[in-house]
């Protein structure tokens, strides 16, 4: 096979996998919009009936008097409680299924950048051969530079983890760095 038909077939694998990953994920994008907003619709409903709970509840303190505050009654709000339940099992649900479909636009996201690291392994490793082959490298440069891709296959979930972490917030630039380096190790 020449130099020219493996660059032809990597394009075009390159270019399949990129088409039928972005219909994917914009069908995946499109449902996720869709259950935000129906969670944002929800969490404003929401929020009126909680703000009617609230204004009966002061005007009832407003018009107790000390004695009938102490036991606080009834107030008339069982009828709102009744009505925002399904709304807040609704809201949970909704976000159990967001939740749900992130993890797993995340699943095939981990997949596809996982392959395409292991190509760049492959490259890689046809390089370090090349230059073992050519005398370039010495055994043990050859065996550290391709342990070190190694690593960084074997630990490529880790790695992801890892800068999911520094993304959220949940660790600082230098534990990321520090759990990097680790990870290297």
């Amino acid at each position: 096979m020449s130099v020219f038909s493996k660059l032809r077939t990597a394009v075009s694998d390159a270019a399949s996998a990129a088409v039928g990953g972005t219909i994917n994920s914009a069908k995946e994008n499109s449902k996720l919009l869709g259950i935000r907003s129906e969670i944002a619709t929800l969490e404003a409903d929401l929020n009126v009936s909680y703000s009617l709970i609230g204004k009966k509840f002061v005007d009832f303190l407003v018009s107790a008097s000390a004695e009938s505050a102490a036991g606080i009654p009834d107030i008339g709000v069982g009828i709102i409680l009744t009505q925002i339940e399904p709304k807040i099992e609704k809201k949970v649900a909704l976000e159990d299924e967001l939740i749900k479909i992130e993890r797993e636009l995340g699943d095939a996201n981990l997949i596809h950048e996982k392959s395409l690291f292991e190509k760049e392994f492959q490259a890689e490793k046809e390089k370090l051969d090349k230059a073992k082959k050519l005398g370039v490298l010495s055994e043990s440069e050859y065996g550290a530079r391709l342990g070190k891709f190694q690593r960084k296959l074997d630990n490529f979930e880790e790695f992801r983890k890892v800068d999911k972490q520094l993304e959220l917030g949940i660790i600082s630039k230098d534990e990321h760095a520090a759990k990097m380096s680790d990870l290297l190790k």
